[in-house]
Parts: structure tokens; C-alpha cells; sequence
């Protein structure tokens, strides 16, 4: 991660939008795939209505995307596995999971994991293989991953 893009992370977490807006904007112009995402994030009220918000959203998610920033492809999986900016398309979502969890995201992890799991939306049944994906889930802190393992374990 850039510098910039350290700062421009502090400025969100901290509510410094403007700020983080001045960093993000002419990188994501520039195409970097994680302002990208990060750029997606957020509105500055006054400067957009939710439509234009959720059409730039869409939009950057799926530039990230195409450019393989793995958190960029679960979040737009988490948008056609809900139906959130665009038609629910869940056998879609399973396959942008899956590339977020090679990309190493740990949150795909834990969602591809469970469709390997349970052989769910277009994903083949492996139980083991899911597992072993949910367990690294929740060694790199996904608190869902834990939390399913959990009850795995103190299931009759």
C-alpha cells in the first residue's frame, strides 16, 4: 500500500472525507485499483444524490474488480449475492468469492469456504476443503469463521 493511500485510509477512519476525497479521486482516475475501492466507499453530502452515489459505487467496484484488488471482488460479491445495486445473481457472486479468496482476502475465505462447504450456489461439495478454508478465516480474525467453527464444534 502507497503512502497516499495510508493517509487517505486514516483520513476514513478519522471522517476526514474531503481530504481523503483530494487523495482518492485522481488515483482512481489514474486507475489504481485499491482507491478505487476505498473512493467507493463514501459520499460527501451535497455533492451527489444516492443514485449518482450508488452508480460511482458500482462503477469503481467493478474497475477494481476487473483489475483483481481482491477486496474490491467481494464487495461487489457481496453485491450480487444480495441483490444490492444490481440483479441478485448468486451462482455470479459464489465465482467473485472465490477469486477474492485466491487474491487472499480472508472474508472471501470464510464466504467461499462455506459454499465449498455446503456445495452451494454453483460451488462442487467438499467439506474438508471448506473447511480448511473457514479455519484459515478464522486465524486471520474473520470473527463469522470463528463463529461458525464454534458451533461446528458443539454440534451433536
Amino acid at each position: 500500500m502507497s503512502e497516499k493511500l495510508k493517509i487517505a485510509r486514516d483520513h476514513l477512519e478519522h471522517g476526514r472525507l474531503n481530504s481523503a476525497l483530494k487523495i482518492l479521486k485522481p488515483l482512481s482516475e489514474a486507475e489504481d485499483a485499491e482507491a478505487m475501492l476505498l473512493y467507493s466507499t463514501f459520499s460527501i453530502a451535497g455533492t451527489e444524490n444516492d443514485e449518482e452515489f450508488n452508480s460511482r459505487r458500482l462503477v469503481l467496484l467493478e474497475k477494481s474488480s476487473a483489475l483483481g484488488f481482491p477486496e474490491a471482488l467481494y464487495e461487489l460479491a457481496i453485491c450480487y449475492d444480495t441483490g444490492d445495486l444490481v440483479e441478485q445473481d448468486s451462482e455470479y457472486a459464489a465465482k467473485l468469492f472465490e477469486q477474492a479468496c485466491n487474491g487472499g482476502f480472508p472474508h472471501a475465505k470464510f464466504a467461499h469456504g462455506l459454499n465449498v462447504y455446503h456445495g452451494s450456489h454453483g460451488i462442487s461439495k467438499d467439506k474438508e476443503s471448506g473447511l480448511k478454508l473457514i479455519l484459515a478465516a478464522s486465524e486471520t480474525g474473520v470473527p463469522e469463521a470463528r463463529e461458525f467453527l464454534e458451533k461446528l464444534k458443539n454440534s451433536p
